[in-house]
């Protein structure tokens, strides 16, 4: 998908819904999501990789980072327990790596490495684009779910005591804050505030404090 306004080359996600009976886009920009309607054909839509052997539309995804300065988009997938790289507008596998151990969650970028939330051991790890483990560090929770890395900080959300952790690179709590509802889902940013998702569906934007600046239906 390509959008030549300004205005829309600042959303922090797209989702497109590839359901039959929608056809829609969803821009989630830095102060609003705007949901524009298809009147022609889908153009284009991709399927995620699957382990050999399985039923296409059977991928377990779990997180989902655009990594800017490479221009792809990294996918996480704790079916297969891999990591892949893929083409923004084909969605072909550029590269991909094994993440056996780790349960992998969500996925993030800092605009030199990847970091990588694992559930089942409850680590956050931090990888170069060749798969190797740099470091790792322990969560200060026990149901890590969505990560993301702003202004040289990590934001952890967790699903058990429904909090986001604010943590330095090495794994230190600095801070944490209630999230506005429980079992919180994904976590992204705009470079300025916090996106947290939930399981009922509902999107909040909020500060780096824990303060409600707006929330949001998911469009998808």
């Amino acid at each position: 998908l390509n959008f030549s306004t300004t205005d829309l080359q600042t959303r922090i996600g797209v989702g497109a819904n590839k359901w039959s009976g929608r056809k829609s886009v969803s821009v989630i920009r830095a102060n609003d999501i705007s949901t524009i309607a298809i009147s022609l054909p889908m153009v284009s839509s991709f399927i995620l990789p699957v382990a050999a052997g399985a039923a296409v539309g059977t991928a377990a995804g779990r997180g989902l980072e655009y990594a800017s300065s490479l221009g792809n988009l990294w996918y996480t997938d704790n079916g297969t327990v891999e990591a892949y790289r893929l083409n923004t507008a084909t969605g072909a596998v550029l590269s991909s790596f094994d993440l056996t151990g780790t349960d992998p969650r969500d996925i993030t970028w800092d605009g030199t490495n990847l970091w990588v939330v694992g559930d089942t051991l409850n680590e956050v790890y931090r990888l170069n684009t060749l798969g190797t483990i740099l470091s790792s560090f322990d969560t200060p929770s026990t149901s890590p779910r969505g990560i993301t890395y702003l202004n040289n900080y990590l934001y952890l959300s967790d699903a058990n005591t429904d909090q986001i952790y604010r943590l330095n690179t090495i794994g230190t709590n600095l801070a944490q804050f209630a999230t506005p509802a429980a079992t919180p889902e994904g976590l992204t940013n705009n470079g300025i505030d916090l996106f947290s998702g939930d399981a009922n569906d509902i999107i909040y934007k909020l500060n780096t404090a824990g303060t409600i600046l707006a929330s949001y239906t998911s469009p998808l």
